[in-house]
């Protein structure tokens, strides 16, 4: 066996290949004539806020409506959503060869709206289940203060590869986090696994967003085994130490559930049902809340 000195190992190694493997395809467009359809998006939006209490899901704070946005009558919603299908069949055609008209049709969608005021943000999270492929965000209203650019609740995605990151030049563990900047218009297609969060809002004026998903017989997301997403329970109780915490969290979210109930407008009827969706969303924008509170103890430095 040659004994081989350092110099002569790096000389050895010089020729090694370096593979890119499994890069994600995002696609970017901002829509050119869009001020105008976003004027009358945001209506729409506003006043659909002013009449539902809406949904808690990885929102903090703000606004979200049922994703059910698709099926809105308003015309402005219908353009809105043809847009979405053409840039989906755009990236298609990008990323599947040779794409037949069984790829390009037979897409189903999801959409919702989004409205952040001051401090509120969105937890990381993903949009992969229920045969989701791809998902997307289009900003009708990247907000703002009068005057002044756009400086808060940017969207981020994050690099959960795995690949090494170094730390001796600089130690932030979460550089390559890619940063969309808000801008009205602008509609951005990515893979429903890609985890992205949105940063908590400053502005004075309501960040008004559209979020969908798009799914299709004749495309699928491999799952490995041991990539199956972990149920309520597990989440919830996958320890004796955990109890306590989430014990604490429950009772702080239901002490902050009066608070939230008289928050939004009360609904102006009787019907029992309607109460008990006010009521559902009390409880879910508390039990958020509660957790925002517990996430920002545990990263706060001791």
């Amino acid at each position: 066996m040659t004994d081989w000195s350092s110099r002569d190992l790096d000389a050895a190694v010089a020729g090694a290949q370096v593979l890119h493997f499994f890069s994600s395809p995002v696609c970017k467009f901002l829509w050119p004539d869009g001020e105008a359809l976003n004027r009358e998006l945001k209506q729409v939006i506003l006043r659909r806020m002013r009449e539902s209490p809406g949904v808690v899901k990885t929102n903090r704070g703000g606004w979200q409506s049922k994703a059910d946005l698709h099926t809105w009558p308003d015309a402005c919603v219908q353009t809105f959503v043809a847009r979405s299908h053409a840039l989906v069949r755009e990236l298609v055609r990008r990323t599947v060869p040779g794409a037949t008209p069984a790829h390009l049709s037979g897409w189903e969608m999801v959409a919702w709206a989004n409205v952040n005021q001051k401090g509120a943000f969105n937890t990381a999270h993903d949009h992969h289940g229920y045969g989701t492929i791809w998902s997307s965000f289009y900003y009708v209203d990247p907000g703002g203060s009068e005057g002044k650019s756009v400086i808060s609740g940017f969207t981020k995605f994050q690099d959960r590869s795995g690949t090494p990151k170094e730390i001796v030049h600089n130690p932030d563990p979460f550089e390559r986090e890619v940063t969309i900047t808000p801008q009205s218009g602008l509609m951005v297609l990515f893979p429903s696994t890609l985890y992205h969060y949105v940063e908590p809002y400053q502005g004075d004026r309501e960040r008004i967003t559209i979020a969908f998903n798009m799914k299709h017989p004749g495309f699928t997301i491999p799952v490995y085994p041991g990539m199956e997403e972990e149920g309520w329970w597990w989440k919830n109780f996958r320890g004796i130490m955990v109890l306590p915490a989430k014990a604490q969290e429950k009772l702080y979210a239901l002490s902050i559930v009066p608070g939230e109930f008289f928050a939004r407008g009360l609904p102006r009827t009787l019907r029992p049902g309607a109460w008990g969706v006010h009521l559902k969303a009390a409880l879910e924008h508390a039990t958020a809340k509660a957790s925002a509170r517990t996430d920002a103890k545990r990263a706060s430095p001791r």
